[in-house]
C-alpha cells in the first residue's frame, strides 16, 4: 500500500467518526469530489493547500494525514514570548517596569 492509499484510508476513517461522507466534505471545501478515490486509486496527493482544507475540516493535523504522527489533534502553537512579557510587564509597577528597562538596555549593551 503506497502513502496516497494510506493517506485516503485515514480520510475516510476521520469523516466516517465525524459523521459526514467524503463527497459532502469534497463539496463543501470546493474539491474535486473524486480526490479520495484517485488518492485511493490512482497514488497520487492532493496539493498541500488542499491536504491542509481536510486536515482543517477533519480537525487533525496535515502531518496526521500523512501517518507521520499518531496523534490527531493539531499541535497548539507556542505562545507569544512577547505578547506574555508585555502581559507581566503591564502588571509591574512604574519602579518594577524602570528596572525592567534598565535590566534590558544592560542585556542589550553587553550583547546578551
Amino acid at each position: 500500500m503506497n502513502n496516497s492509499q494510506k493517506v485516503a484510508e485515514t480520510i475516510e476513517i476521520l469523516a466516517k467518526d465525524k459523521g459526514v461522507t467524503i463527497s459532502a466534505m469534497l463539496s463543501e471545501l470546493g474539491l474535486n469530489k473524486n480526490a479520495v478515490f484517485t488518492m485511493k486509486n490512482g497514488g497520487y496527493l492532493p496539493r498541500v493547500e488542499n491536504l491542509s482544507k481536510i486536515a482543517d475540516y477533519l480537525e487533525c493535523s496535515v502531518d496526521y494525514l500523512l501517518g507521520r504522527t499518531d496523534t490527531p489533534e493539531p499541535e497548539t502553537p507556542p505562545p507569544d514570548i512577547r505578547q506574555e512579557f508585555l502581559n507581566v510587564f503591564d502588571k509591574l509597577d512604574f519602579d518594577d517596569k524602570l528596572d525592567t528597562m534598565q535590566f534590558a538596555r544592560d542585556k542589550m549593551k553587553k550583547g546578551a
